[in-house]
């Protein structure tokens, strides 16, 4: 659940399932009837998204919300509008099931389906998605976390209700999952490394005003983190399956970064013109990649599983090659200032990476897989301003 992502159920995944019915056909999705309504409630927000965009010209006439057990909720969608003959019929089919219709076109209820599908209708879906009191919002494929409708401003609340059906197993374990490492985290980070370099300044294996290379080191392990896992979470839906994505783009990754370590040793223009080709690299690089990865993914999809491995490798190298860079160069930065820094910079770059894991999933919650890009070029950006002082006064110092 901390990083519950499901292309299933996004709004290109019911467009694509909607494009591939007959006009009279039907795509049922059950979901778990939850008080308040949930999860069904969100299918319900996918599918009229998903039929605006495919040219329905009133979607509240294409879906039905029904109901044949007191566990289970199902939508139905159609790509054209329900017949009265159909709607009568699926009213014989839920009574003779003792059931219920939560929506139905010119069945009036009196449900949040209904209250839903009306503020689409007059265009204040947002308004209604700001005031419930679960986020039932659509979900699209750079942010998938369908099964992610709590808010942070009811975590409370939320933890602390007790659902009647399913005896309080449906609670915000992603935000509590979430929230409990990263305090462990910094918690963890003040102790091996704030309260160290407190303790050590005395005897010289502090670094007392050398903030500035600290935050080098912090910065581009969380960066570093914020690509990896970013990619590996983009790539599940392109190359079809986490057990693809994540050893391909892993290894493609970390491979590619000990090729660009090595190269460190062997290009020769000094260590303030190496920095600035890695970390601006970086940035255009993954600017690149943002812009062009949904077009070059889209293109790619209906090839073969070799073709679409080879496909993300090509795209991986070119960062990979890049990313591997600054950690070396700003080693033999502070190599300059002092022995003592070097185990510093291995550990604050560690622990940076450790709360990068966590900070990257919240930041894709709650913004999506691209701005986590966006952010991860911006802290590149910020780790050149920040080592560009000390690297500038090693300008004229041979890499090697």
């Amino acid at each position: 659940y901390v990083l519950s992502e499901n292309y299933v159920y996004t709004v290109e995944a019911f467009r694509d399932l909607l494009s591939h019915l007959k006009d009279d056909g039907i795509l049922a999705v059950s979901r778990f009837r939850l008080a308040p309504p949930r999860e069904t409630l969100r299918v319900v927000s996918i599918a009229y998204q998903a039929l605006k965009d495919v040219g329905a010209p009133d979607p509240s006439n294409n879906i039905v919300v029904m109901s044949l057990n007191p566990t289970l909720a199902m939508v139905l969608t159609k790509i054209s509008p329900f017949t009265v003959n159909e709607i009568e019929l699926l009213k014989s089919v839920v009574v003779e099931a003792d059931g219920i219709i939560f929506y139905a076109p010119g069945v009036k209820t009196n449900t949040a389906y209904a209250d839903l599908i009306v503020a689409f209708t007059e265009d204040r879906e947002t308004e209604f998605f700001d005031e419930y009191e679960y986020n039932v919002a659509p979900v699209y494929d750079d942010r998938p976390f369908f099964f992610e409708y709590y808010k942070w401003s009811r975590f409370l609340d939320d933890f602390g209700r007790v659902d009647e059906t399913y005896r309080g197993a449906n609670r915000p374990v992603a935000i509590t999952v979430l929230g409990s490492v990263l305090a462990m985290s910094i918690f963890a980070s003040i102790v091996l490394i704030v309260m160290p370099l407190a303790l050590f300044r005395s005897n010289g294996h502090g670094l007392a005003k050398r903030w500035s290379e600290i935050a080098y080191f912090s910065l581009i392990g969380v960066a570093f983190m914020f690509v990896e896992i970013s990619m590996m979470q983009r790539f599940v839906l392109f190359l079809g399956h986490p057990g693809y994505s994540i050893p391909v783009v892993l290894a493609s990754l970390l491979v590619f970064a000990g090729i660009g370590s090595y190269c460190t040793n062997k290009i020769r223009l000094g260590l303030f013109t190496n920095l600035i080709i890695s970390l601006l690299g970086i940035a255009i690089v993954l600017s690149l990649l943002l812009i062009l990865q949904s077009l070059i993914l889209s293109e790619l999809m209906k090839t073969s599983l070799l073709t679409r491995v080879i496909a993300t490798i090509g795209m991986i190298a070119p960062a990979g090659i890049l990313m591997g860079m600054p950690f070396p160069l700003g080693l033999k930065v502070v190599s300059r200032i002092s022995e003592h820094f070097i185990p510093w910079a291995w550990g604050i770059n560690a622990v940076a990476s450790v709360l990068g894991t966590i900070l990257v999933v919240i930041a894709a919650m709650a913004l999506g897989f691209s701005w986590v890009i966006a952010i991860s070029v911006l802290l590149y950006l910020t780790a050149l301003v920040t080592i560009t002082p000390t690297a500038f006064l090693t300008r004229h110092s041979d890499v090697s």
